[in-house]
């Protein structure tokens, strides 16, 4: 098959020291709020599903399914032809 020549990217290089993997890092701490907004966004989607109807939702996702699948086959716009 057709192959593009390799590209040499420079290296610039960092003032930084890398750290090391055993010390605690401090940018780590918005991972403990993960579990609760995973928790909170599956109550608030569980409650929107029983409590309202999905037509509107299922006309969304398969018109954009329609306009992917056309973008995908016949124009090539933001997709490339998958076959």
């Amino acid at each position: 098959g057709y192959q593009r020549p390799a590209v040499e990217i420079p290296a610039t290089g960092s003032t930084t020291k890398p750290t090391d993997p055993t010390e605690s890092n401090p940018n780590t701490g918005a991972l403990d709020d993960v579990p609760q907004t995973g928790y909170f966004a599956i109550r608030w989607m569980l409650r929107l599903i029983t409590k309202k109807s999905l037509k509107g939702f299922i006309i969304y996702v398969a018109a954009l399914g329609v306009l992917v699948l056309c973008d995908q086959l016949i124009f090539n716009v933001f997709f490339t032809n998958p076959f």
